[in-house]
């Protein structure tokens, strides 16, 4: 009767410690998967400030195969131009609403 109290322990004991392997297991999965996350990030950011400096570097004289990025940045800036001058109509008549409003 001892060994099948025993042999209970053990197998209990067992299955305990392999929850407890498994749990720092899956800890340090998730703190590696979270560091490659925020490394990946980190060389995103540089990769676009490379691509900032090469642009302002060569956008009088663009590669070839990179032509069409480049005109599609043109093409946004002069876009973000136009809204911005839109919003400064916008701004210009909301301003000359208020003042023709404040002579009443």
């Amino acid at each position: 009767m001892a060994d099948f109290f025993q042999d209970v322990f053990n197998k209990t004991k067992k299955f305990a410690n392999n929850a407890v392997d498994e749990t720092k297991d899956a800890a340090q999965k998730a703190k590696l998967n979270n560091k490659i996350s925020n490394e990946i990030q980190m060389i995103d950011r540089n990769m676009v400030e490379i691509g900032k400096y090469f642009y302002e570097q060569a956008k009088g004289n663009p590669p070839q195969e990179l032509m069409q990025y480049f005109n599609n940045i043109r093409v946004l800036k002069d876009s973000i131009e136009i809204s911005r001058s839109e919003i400064q109509s916008i701004d210009e008549a909301m301003t000359a609403r208020k003042n023709s409003n404040n002579q009443y």
